[in-house]
């Protein structure tokens, strides 16, 4: 009986370190699976991350000017607003819109690491020449080389839907008082740019 007993006893003890070393295999493996599950996460968080970095990732300007978002120089897909057909519409209001050719208005954007410098170029497409040449943000009188002008206000309507698409392609450019400062003086500055061609 004792003997039967004392065997028995051996038995389980064989069948319990038999199943123990089942178990901590077991556990191995789980963790071998887990690490190479983290470290495939963590690689593709990386890839992605030097891939896709976020559009507003630093600012421009110069030391002590008021600045506008700037976009990082890997990031060169717009985002447009709304496609009809191979142009963006930009709509003014409800019974106008500005429409740029796509290929115009990605070759704007790829090329300007700034919302000023994306304002200026899209200027053209809102404003006329004589709008420039007699106009500026708010209007009223301003100095020149040839003495005291007084300036027509640019379309209040055309202005807003502007910096909207600004706003919109760089993202926080409106957000600011400093910002939006900025690219007020971007608009002026851009039809003083039209009159110096005749002066």
């Amino acid at each position: 009986m004792k003997t039967e007993f004392s065997q028995m006893l051996l038995n389980y003890n064989a069948n319990f370190q038999l199943q123990l070393g089942s178990i901590s295999e077991a556990i191995k493996q789980l963790n071998g699976q887990t690490e190479s599950l983290t470290n495939l996460v963590t690689n593709r968080i990386n890839r992605k991350t030097s891939m896709t970095p976020p559009r507003t990732q630093s600012l421009a300007g110069t030391a002590g000017a008021p600045s506008t978002p700037r976009r990082d120089s890997r990031d060169l897909t717009p985002l447009y607003g709304v496609l009809e057909g191979d142009n963006v519409k930009i709509e003014v209001d409800a019974e106008m819109s500005i429409f740029v050719g796509k290929t115009t208005y990605e070759n704007y954007f790829t090329t300007s690491y700034s919302a000023t410098s994306f304002l200026r170029k899209l200027m053209c497409h809102f404003f006329t020449e004589e709008e420039m040449l007699t106009c500026n943000f708010e209007g009223g009188d301003v100095v020149t080389a040839t003495g005291r002008v007084h300036m027509k206000q640019l379309d209040p309507s055309k202005r807003k839907a502007l910096l909207r698409q600004v706003e919109l392609e760089f993202s926080g450019s409106t957000k600011t008082l400093e910002a939006y400062a900025k690219l007020k003086a971007a608009i002026n500055d851009r039809c003083r740019s039209e009159r110096r061609k005749y002066n």
